[in-house]
């Protein structure tokens, strides 16, 4: 009974490749898929982690169009206090190596259909509904136009009004026209005791520049007087640059009773800083008083 059992065994054919190389892809298969499935858990996971992180800051109270930073982030800044000793703390500073190229995506997301979107694609048409791209379009310049008006910075850009300009407008006109060096520059830093707040730094470029100032106002003075004729006729830019630079490169010998003439009736005996629209910007950057020259260095605004 034993060899007969022995010898059916032996007489058995062995399997074959096929089924060999079925296993042999189960297997595989098996592998890959448990591989793919602990990366994809793993992966969720962590963005479960960030996502509830992120929806923890939300304050779902707030109209994100009013206010999209106090949607964002108010209830994660409520719960954290910034240190003294630190710049900045913030919900950002967490997440910003994981989130970087994630930003990346939400500035560049094309927005497609609602039910196709990924939520970057939604955060982006969530921040892009609350700008008002038409108005921005009309508006164009005109709001920083308005800003530097404001604040006596004429010229900046320069465009020659309806109505003849006053000699300082003529000035910067001159400046930017003629690519010259500038009188003075501005910078803007922090306020070193309040960082919400901004301070302006106005400062001359150069010690003695008053002559080569005085001969712009000169200059000004001149074409102010004929400004209307220079209006309506509408001179081209090419033509206009070619006038002002031939006008500017002929020097005229003034004599010292001219200059001080010139100082005194234009800018006048009580103004500190002769730089342009003054004496407006001069109480617009709160320079102090002194004997008609440059003598201060740097000048500041406080908003």
């Amino acid at each position: 009974m034993g060899s007969m059992d022995l010898a059916d065994r032996n007489q058995r054919p062995p399997p074959s490749s096929t089924l060999r190389a079925f296993v042999l892809h189960s297997f595989v298969v098996f592998v890959v898929t448990a591989l793919l499935l602990a990366t994809v858990l793993t992966m969720n996971f962590s963005r479960i982690e960030q996502a509830r992180f992120l929806n923890a800051s939300v304050d779902w109270a707030l109209n994100p169009c009013d206010d999209f930073y106090k949607f964002a982030c108010s209830r994660w800044k409520g719960r954290h206090h910034v240190p003294s000793h630190r710049d900045e703390r913030s919900l950002f500073t967490v997440l910003r190596r994981a989130l970087d190229m994630d930003v990346l995506g939400v500035l560049n997301a094309t927005v497609i259909s609602e039910e196709l979107q990924t939520p970057k694609q939604k955060a982006a048409a969530l921040l892009g509904g609350c700008i008002d791209r038409r108005q921005v379009n009309r508006l164009g310049v005109a709001p920083v136009s308005r800003l530097l008006e404001r604040h006596g910075l004429s010229g900046w850009p320069a465009s020659l009004p309806r109505s003849p300009p006053e000699p300082a407008l003529l000035v910067g006109e001159l400046t930017r026209r003629l690519r010259l060096q500038p009188l003075f520059t501005t910078t803007v830093s922090v306020h070193p005791k309040d960082v919400t707040r901004r301070m302006v730094h106005v400062k001359k470029k150069y010690a003695l520049f008053n002559d080569r100032l005085l001969e712009a106002v000169r200059k000004a003075r001149w074409i102010h007087a004929k400004s209307s004729q220079v209006i309506q006729q509408r001179v081209p830019d090419v033509q206009m640059k070619a006038v002002l630079e031939s006008y500017y490169n002929t020097r005229s010998a003034l004599s010292d009773h001219y200059w001080q003439w010139l100082v005194e009736d234009w800018i006048g005996p009580e103004v500190n800083v002769p730089l342009i629209n003054f004496p407006k910007f001069a109480s617009t950057f709160g320079c102090g008083p002194n004997d008609g020259m440059v003598r201060e260095e740097q000048c500041s605004l406080w908003d």
